[in-house]
């Protein structure tokens, strides 16, 4: 299976400088998010981006100096030089965020602006 169907909903977006993996908000898992809606939480490209945070700090502290988070309000987005970079992150990024409760986890744990 091609990589752009195992990480759907994101996408990849691929440059002439950079490879992105992006997310519209509300477009996955946002039942989850709602949960917690009292704290602030509306499931934004920023939410994702601290979600995203939680894993990478997790799991992965090396891929902190090849990818780069860059959110807006409106969608998630991840991206970096380094193409093999921000393919590995994708796939571990989605299949941690499939599993709901890892999310759930992940979420309680991310600092939310």
């Amino acid at each position: 299976m091609a990589l752009d169907e195992q990480i759907k909903p994101f996408k990849l977006v691929r440059g002439a400088i950079s490879t992105s993996v992006i997310l519209g908000a509300g477009e996955w898992q946002q039942a989850v998010y709602d949960e917690r809606a009292d704290d602030g939480c509306q499931g934004s490209g920023d939410d994702w981006a601290s979600v995203a945070q939680v894993f990478l700090d997790d799991t992965q502290p090396a891929w902190q100096d090849d990818i780069e988070l860059d959110p807006e309000s409106g969608m998630f987005c991840a991206h970096s030089s380094k193409p093999e970079s921000i393919a590995a992150f994708a796939l571990a990024f989605h299949a941690a965020c499939a599993d709901t409760a890892r999310l759930r986890d992940m979420l309680s744990r991310a600092e939310l602006d």
